[in-house]
């Protein structure tokens, strides 16, 4: 006789990719046609670029519509890519299948803070009379690496993000990938405690968390990303409460 393994079962651990999600989210033709009125943009900063070629390959690769990118503002230098800005351009494609999408670099001066870059990028938006209607933006800072920021700065960002949403505008924004004590707990300790992301805290924004396959597979559904959990996750969702804006 044979004794019986105790070994565990191997740890599922899908991938998350086009078909998966179409097929999680229900994503199903018809896509959008030609006449459409949607339209979309990626908020990109700080060299961070995408390549045509590899879009392309993409979406090939996942059997979805091939499609270019409609329309590119502040610029693109396509033989330097970033992994940001591949992964923004590629996936949002692959969910909003066929919707125009436009890769919106938002350029700064050499030691331009965060909150400048932000705040010119949302005066740009105003003043685009054809901006698209969607925007997603996964950059963040958490509040307390811009608390010297002015509130004047932080003020006309906020006003500017509510001009969006009565234009019909969505502004989508990571929550940032260290829970809610921010990446400043990351290797301090003593740093714990509620530091939610910026610019994901605008109260007139929308933030998004992540989550990754219950048990590392699509048939037991999602949870939020945590690297507490089983199989882990390189990141945890963040979260919190904003300290620098009246609730």
């Amino acid at each position: 006789s044979h004794a019986k393994s105790s070994a565990p079962a191997p740890l599922t651990d899908e991938l998350v990719t086009p078909t998966s999600l179409a097929s999680y989210y229900n994503i199903q033709k018809p896509w959008a046609g030609a006449n459409t009125k949607s339209s979309m943009a990626v908020f990109e900063c700080q060299n961070q670029y995408y390549t045509p070629a590899d879009l392309t390959t993409f979406q090939q690769k996942y059997n979805i519509p091939v499609k270019a990118v409609a329309n590119v503002t502040g610029g693109n230098q396509s033989d330097e890519p970033g992994l940001e800005a591949q992964l923004d351009v590629q996936y949002i494609g692959a969910t909003g299948l066929n919707v125009p999408l436009t890769f919106w670099y938002q350029s700064g001066a050499l030691f331009d803070p965060f909150p400048t870059i932000i705040a010119k990028y949302v005066a740009a938006v105003a003043s685009d009379p054809e901006a698209p209607l969607v925007h997603s933006m996964s950059y963040g800072l958490g509040e307390s690496n811009i608390a010297g920021t002015p509130s004047s700065t932080l003020d006309r960002i906020n006003t500017e993000v509510q001009k969006m949403g009565t234009r019909g505008i969505s502004l989508f924004i990571a929550s940032g990938d260290s829970g809610v004590a921010g990446r400043n707990a990351n290797s301090d300790p003593s740093a714990c405690g509620f530091d939610p992301s910026w610019p994901a805290s605008i109260p007139y924004a929308t933030s998004v968390g992540a989550t990754q396959w219950t048990g590392g597979s699509q048939a037991n559904g999602e949870t939020t990303c945590s690297i507490a959990n089983n199989p882990t996750d390189l990141i945890t969702a963040g979260g919190g409460f904003f300290t620098l804006f009246k609730r």
